[in-house]
């Protein structure tokens, strides 16, 4: 159990705004859990999202040329995803390999967290979740690379 109190303990002094940490045996359960209840309404609270996506790294619609592929790493699956001329993307891997046999054409409506908030202008962001114009939802990504068009021939 101590190991586990220590990690809290280092947790919360690493949110304090200042002042000298507090030890172990100073920490209240009332102050683990405001500071719990802090920190996961701030994360759902629409000035979170915003301030989220303010600062979001990524691919967005305006950095794709006709012919680029992502790569999607997502917490279960890898898919490719090839821009077209006309906003459309050529898809494979993940739930279209398993529910189709060719690369699919569909839109990527853009990332989300999983809820009902979608950023449109974003097509790949680290931490946030993609979601297709055929209403597919990836899981988390955890890694996006891009290959510009020329450097596949």
């Amino acid at each position: 159990m101590r190991p586990l109190f220590i990690s809290l303990r280092l947790i919360y002094c690493s949110r304090r705004l200042s002042g000298p940490a507090l030890p172990a045996h100073l920490i209240l359960p009332s102050m683990l859990n405001s500071f719990f209840v802090q920190m996961n309404t701030r994360a759902h609270s629409l000035s979170g999202l915003t301030d989220h996506v303010s600062h979001a790294t990524g691919v967005r619609r305006g950095d794709l040329n006709p012919g680029d592929v992502l790569m999607l790493y997502t917490l279960n699956s890898v898919y490719s995803a090839r821009f077209l001329n006309n906003g459309m993307f050529a898809v494979s891997g993940g739930w279209f390999d398993s529910n189709h046999s060719v690369e699919v054409l569909t839109t990527i409506a853009g990332c989300t967290w999983g809820g009902k908030c979608i950023h449109q202008d974003l097509v790949a962001s680290p931490g946030m979740r993609v979601e297709f114009g055929n209403r597919v939802l990836t899981s988390v990504l955890q890694r996006v690379v891009k290959i510009p068009g020329p450097l596949l021939n």
